[in-house]
């Protein structure tokens, strides 16, 4: 469960150092130990596939924002939004989040992608409109309407005030808890797609195609994948109640997730769809 999850990382970590100087260069190497203990079933020193699978399914189950993020997870992700017809909610966030990594540009190059933004998935006629709340709709629909007026010359009523850097930031949570909340959990579901997506992560961790995942590899994983690693921080600093209260409320639709028995040679291979 995700609560046990929590508690072992919680645990194991306990025994490790954790100075100021030592963590930031053993965060990682430490991650892939961890999970290693974890999921190495079998205690060969390696995970294999079916171990992996169990492993990625643990991790998954709190960690939307790697699936958002990453190329692998992200394309099986949006694959079943388009299923869904809701992939505008997967574009706009994923549209937010790059402008908002963007520190560098300037506020008119701010604006004028911030527009872009919201003529695509805000405005009424908005080619992938999303569906937020009337009052965050309305806020954004203000503040949107001088800079349209300004973009098409129509500057005699308009007050030229600078549109602020996280105006998005309410709407882009409010599609994650939407996104969170149901398709994930909709998504982690799926047994054989959840399978293939494994097999996809497994291809890229196996650098020498042995079938066996060792720490190294392991780590090399987790130094690629920055927003996996940080989803073991996250656990970690989460108190067990809040992971109960979760998993609570997420337990019906988790019941179908990918299960693992010890030494299977594969993901369950049941189609959910």
């Amino acid at each position: 469960s995700i609560a046990e999850f929590a508690a072992t990382l919680k645990r194991l970590a306990s025994d490790e150092p954790t100075s100021k100087n030592n963590k930031e260069s053993s965060q990682k190497i430490h991650a892939a130990e961890l999970y290693m203990s974890l999921f190495d079933t079998d205690y060969s020193g390696t995970l294999q596939f079916a171990e992996f699978c169990v492993m990625l399914n643990a991790t998954l189950n709190a960690n939307l924002l790697f699936m958002l993020r990453d190329e692998i997870g992200g394309d099986f992700l949006l694959r079943h939004m388009e299923k869904e017809l809701n992939a505008e909610n997967f574009h706009f966030w994923r549209a937010v989040d790059i402008l908002d990594k963007d520190e560098d540009i300037t506020q008119k190059e701010f604006e004028a992608k911030a527009l872009a933004v919201y003529n695509r998935y805000i405005h009424k006629d908005g080619e992938e409109q999303i569906n937020i709340s009337s009052a965050m709709k309305k806020e954004l629909d203000d503040a949107f309407a001088e800079i349209r007026q300004r973009t098409d010359g129509d500057t005699k009523n308009c007050s030229k005030f600078a549109v602020r850097r996280n105006i998005f930031s309410f709407a882009k949570d409010e599609i994650f808890n939407v996104m969170n909340r149901d398709v994930f959990r909709r998504f982690k579901a799926k047994k054989r797609v959840m399978e293939d997506m494994a097999r996809v992560y497994w291809k890229k961790m196996d650098k020498d195609s042995n079938a066996h995942v060792d720490v190294k590899e392991l780590n090399t994983f987790f130094e690629e994948n920055a927003d996996l690693l940080l989803s073991v921080d996250k656990l970690m600093s989460v108190p067990v109640s809040h992971a109960l209260e979760a998993e609570s409320s997420s337990q019906q639709g988790d019941s179908n997730a990918v299960v693992v028995s010890e030494g299977a040679a594969s993901c369950n291979d049941a189609d959910a769809e």
